[in-house]
């Protein structure tokens, strides 16, 4: 009998990962480019850079190992998302900002760490140079990806997470279209309230 009590106190998760929390990450981004304007049709635009981020959540815990965070982010750092040169055009598009919000259905894993799939809307600015890009351009999208989360104590973790995003494709003048996407991967640490 008293084992048995040991082992159902044993199988409970050491972490509670109900609560307030705030991160910072930092990763690197690829991000491809389809731009089309009848001239021009360029596909696999993109380059690869590092990108860094901060972001703000609550997760509730569910019934079992069960949890849903809600939360938000926000990119710091500009990346250079695509560009294009040939004999008389030259254009670059850099992400101006990027923002978004998410949920994220999750679960307890090793008494110390939580496994998570995470789905969000986010926000693009792209700020486009050269010949045929001279203005900000706005793009909205679906992202989707999953990602952990391990606790260091029972306020501070380690993160690491994957996620793919789709802007989706939008007119620019001179009868031109963009497509960006992005897939990013990054390391982060946080803190839970």
């Amino acid at each position: 009998m008293a084992l048995a009590g040991v082992t159902a106190v044993q199988a409970q998760p050491s972490i509670n990962p109900e609560g307030f929390a705030v991160g910072v990450t930092a990763g690197m981004l690829t991000s491809t480019a389809a731009y089309n304007d009848g001239t021009i049709d360029a596909h696999g635009l993109g380059k690869s850079e590092t990108t860094s981020a901060i972001n703000a959540d609550y997760t509730f815990r569910g019934i079992g190992i069960g949890t849903l965070t809600l939360g938000a982010e926000y990119d710091l750092s500009n990346p250079e998302l695509a560009n294009y040169r040939d004999a008389t055009n030259n254009f670059t598009f850099k992400q101006d900002q990027r923002y978004g919000v998410f949920f994220s259905p999750g679960f307890v894993i090793a008494n110390s760490a939580m496994g998570y799939l995470k789905v969000g809307y986010y926000w693009l600015d792209v700020d486009g140079r050269g010949t045929r890009a001279g203005q900000s351009y706005g793009f909205r999208g679906w992202g989707y990806g999953l990602g952990t989360r391990y606790f260091v104590d029972k306020n501070v973790y380690l993160s690491l997470e994957w996620m793919q995003t789709d802007y989706g494709s939008e007119n620019i003048p001179g009868g031109a279209s963009l497509k960006p996407e992005g897939t990013y991967g990054s390391i982060g640490v946080g803190y839970k309230f």
